[in-house]
């Protein structure tokens, strides 16, 4: 466990119930149950399914249109009317494929599933950036499509990334550090870290050093100490003397003034002390996340939509995102509260902020725009992005939905009773996440090869393969008896190096194949690899 600045920390006492269920947090005799979907009307229902059909519209022909991920990753609509792309180590890279892997979710569609991978995949090389935004990036994206998959590749990646992030962390500080020196400030920690802190809980759960855990809990400690206000705002970054880990100054990078209360990052306070009540079941957490969001309510304005900062003046752009953030976070928050009154309030606000953005002023349907949402502001101060679709705010109003209205779809997932091969990792060469760093893979990973991602599986398997040079490629499924069942790459021309593509368990004429064993078989050239993959129904 790492030191802790434990002079800087207030103790809190805590009384805890675990749940069979879910998470459950007792307090003062009130036994909370998580809100009913029955609490909206059918029209609300119906209206968030709608939204979230409208994204498969916009978000899948996107992903399909935009060919190769390495030109670029989805970010904003700043000038004229399609997205702007930025490269795989933006930030905000991991919210498109997280926003694919969201809607195969909710619509079990196969080419929503074979984008999400595609769009995935293509930041598996962004796991030791040098900022704490590796965790937006890897989270978003890989902690998405491992939830929903099981890949153990997926794993290996996020175990990785976390293990990175953590290396940002400093004992003297008790935080993890945001970015390199910027402007004046040296060893800069922002609210925004608090949304990053998720990588390291579910890291430390699933195979990666439990200290992580710690780390995660410190970070936190730390920023409801020092970034905290006795109102319930929040800074938006404190710069530490790294030695002494003593405080040199509070201030802010994107909000209206040193002082006020920057809007997007209040909701990343929110929905990051959210996340550490819900890991650690801790009152103190929850006192905070209820204190900070308790701020955030208290300060809206009539229409409901927070100005991009809440001390802006009032003919300011509005910021949709932070209102996003916000939802999305209020609803898991709603199922932690310290009482029932607050719970109702939480749950209230949630839907009310979804309700805003979904019509009117903020809609982007009906104005031209591949997107949801309009009016969301990414750098004021800056002045970039400023009253804009922006794809964070697309994916937390996408979560929102979902959290509110679960269960709409139930796509099939793979069948994880196995344990795949080593060989079968989408980083062959990478050392192992779950423990063995300094072991190297032996094989050879140069040459042609074909690995499958879940075997057996129920309903659909990530295929990998690899060709050493440009060739003419083809990737067929055959039965036990050598009859063709899908031909999923057709005489394809492709250049040398890795790429996938996604069985959905279907034969060439749609209808679904028996379960049983199947051979695939990649021809590349002259050359040729072979392997069995089981399907299960």
């Amino acid at each position: 466990m790492p030191p802790r600045r434990s002079e800087r920390h207030d103790s809190v006492g805590s009384v805890l119930l675990a749940c069979l269920v879910g998470v459950c947090l007792v307090s003062s005799g009130h036994a909370l149950t998580p809100p009913s979907v029955s609490d909206i009307g059918d029209g609300a229902a119906a209206s968030s399914q709608d939204l979230l059909d409208r994204a498969a519209d916009i978000f899948l022909p996107l992903a399909l249109r935009l060919d190769n991920p390495q030109t670029g990753y989805p970010r904003s609509i700043t000038y004229g009317s399609d997205w702007r792309l930025d490269a795989p180590s933006n930030w905000t890279s991991g919210f498109f494929p997280g926003i694919l892997w969201q809607l195969y979710e909710r619509t079990g569609a196969p080419e929503l599933l074979s984008e999400a991978v595609r769009w995935t995949e293509g930041l598996s090389d962004e796991t030791t950036l040098p900022t704490h935004d590796v965790g937006f990036i890897i989270y978003s994206s890989f902690g998405q499509g491992y939830r929903l998959t099981g890949d153990p590749a997926y794993r290996d990646v996020l175990l990785e990334a976390a293990e990175h992030l953590a290396t940002r962390y400093d004992p003297n500080v008790g935080a993890i550090r945001s970015w390199g020196p910027m402007r004046h400030f040296e060893y800069p920690v922002a609210i925004d870290g608090m949304m990053n802190l998720q990588l390291l809980f579910w890291a430390a759960e699933n195979g990666g050093d439990p200290a992580l855990k710690d780390i995660a809990i410190e970070h936190a400690r730390t920023t409801r100490s020092d970034h905290v206000r006795p109102d319930g705002s929040t800074w938006h970054v404190v710069e530490y003397d790294d030695i002494y880990g003593e405080v040199l100054e509070k201030g802010t990078l994107q909000g209206y003034a040193d002082t006020s209360m920057w809007a997007r990052g209040q909701a990343w306070a929110i929905y990051g002390f959210t996340v550490v009540t819900r890991e650690t079941g801790d009152a103190g957490f929850r006192w905070t996340a209820e204190k900070v969001a308790d701020a955030f309510l208290d300060r809206l304005p009539p229409d409901g939509v927070p100005l991009w900062d809440f001390d802006a003046p009032p003919d300011h752009p509005k910021d949709a995102s932070a209102a996003a953030v916000a939802a999305s976070g209020l609803w898991d928050l709603s199922m932690l509260a310290s009482t029932p009154e607050k719970a109702r309030r939480y749950r209230a606000a949630s839907y009310a902020l979804v309700e805003r953005l979904s019509g009117g002023d903020y809609s982007a349907e009906g104005v031209g725009l591949p997107a949801l949402l309009l009016h969301s502001t990414g750098n004021m101060p800056a002045q970039r992005e400023v009253d804009a679709p922006i794809i964070y705010a697309e994916y937390y109003f996408i979560e929102a939905l979902s959290r509110q209205r679960p269960g709409q779809a139930t796509p099939c997932r793979p069948a994880l009773g196995g344990r795949p091969a080593v060989e079968d990792r989408l980083h062959p060469k990478r050392p192992s996440a779950a423990g063995d760093r300094g072991r190297q893979e032996s094989r050879a990973d140069d040459g042609l090869w074909l690995r499958t991602a879940s075997n057996p599986f129920t309903c659909f398997s990530v295929l990998r393969y690899h060709v050493p040079s440009p060739s003419t490629v083809t990737l067929t499924v055959f039965d036990p008896s050598g009859r063709r069942v899908r031909r999923l790459v057709g005489r394809a021309p492709v250049g040398a190096g890795e790429r996938s593509v996604v069985w959905d368990g279907k034969d060439d004429n749609g209808r679904s194949a028996a379960a049983g064993v199947y051979l695939l078989r990649l021809e590349a050239g002259e050359d040729s690899a072979a392997r069995k993959l089981v399907l299960l129904r």
